[in-house]
């Protein structure tokens, strides 16, 4: 079960100022519970996976696969910059804390269609993006997202 403590920092607001602003629409979330020994093994030293109830009431690891659509990207100073203000985005993650606190995300992979926010983010952040070509229908309340990567980035 999660910690009281850990509970009321998810619903903090993080610390220090913001370095761009981005809505998210179309958003789905589909979860996997998986065996919490199995997640804490593909995890860096110092972060410890989160656990929660399956529906039988069992603590497990999730894993999620996030599909989205990022539109009216800026940078905080307000500054857009035309091939990354709206795309798509799809993200392979679980949730974890650091050292029993700073509860967070931990993604395993990040496909989008921009190929400089993908630079960027690998540059500036180390995050695990990779282009892909990606597409999103709608239809009534049927939502259907495709994406495919391209070729390998080099290691940053």
């Amino acid at each position: 079960m999660i910690d009281p403590t850990l509970a009321d920092a998810l619903r903090s607001p993080p610390l220090g100022s913001p370095v761009m602003r981005q809505d998210w629409i179309n958003l789905t979330f589909i979860h996997f519970p998986v065996d919490p020994e199995v997640i804490q093994l593909s995890l860096p030293p110092g972060l410890t996976v989160d656990v929660f109830p399956d529906a039988n009431g069992v603590e497990k690891a999730w894993v999620g696969l996030v599909p989205f659509e990022i539109c009216n990207l800026a940078l905080s100073n307000g500054l857009r910059i035309p091939t990354t203000i709206r795309f798509l985005e799809t993200n392979v993650r679980t949730y974890v804390h650091r050292d029993g606190q700073d509860p967070g995300v931990w993604f395993y992979s990040l496909d989008a269609q921009s190929r400089l926010a993908c630079l960027a983010a690998r540059t500036w952040y180390g995050l695990p993006y990779w282009v892909a070509e990606m597409t999103y229908e709608e239809s009534g309340d049927r939502r259907l997202y495709q994406g495919q990567r391209a070729a390998t980035p080099r290691p940053s």
